[in-house]
């Protein structure tokens, strides 16, 4: 399971047992910083994350503690939400008060 902290930029690991029971948050090495991460949403195998303080939409990889982000949208207005649907991704703008979409990454 991955989680993000919109205050402290960070992206975290929690592995779970075969119980389900959680462990210890496991702190992501990226190699370039993000800035509030917010909505985030899992797609083809990566984490599509809305960094609501640089106005960006990135495309993180992880490979165990260590992940690579690639920025895919930028210029937008406070967006805090990304929802894959399809070939499209939607993005929440709140700042501007509007949904807009791109094509999906691959």
């Amino acid at each position: 399971m991955y989680v993000n902290n919109v205050f402290s930029n960070n992206l975290y690991r929690i592995p779970v047992d075969a119980s389900g029971k959680p462990g210890q948050p496991v702190d992501i090495w990226m190699d370039q910083p993000i800035k509030g991460p917010d909505g985030m949403r899992a797609a083809n195998g990566k984490l599509i994350v809305a960094e609501n303080g640089s106005g960006k939409i990135s495309v993180i990889t992880v490979h165990g503690d260590k992940a690579s982000v690639e920025v895919i949208k930028q210029g937008l207005n406070t967006p805090t939400g990304v929802e894959p649907a399809g070939d499209v991704l939607w993005i929440a703008e709140r700042g501007a008060g509007k949904a807009v979409s791109i094509p999906m990454p691959k």
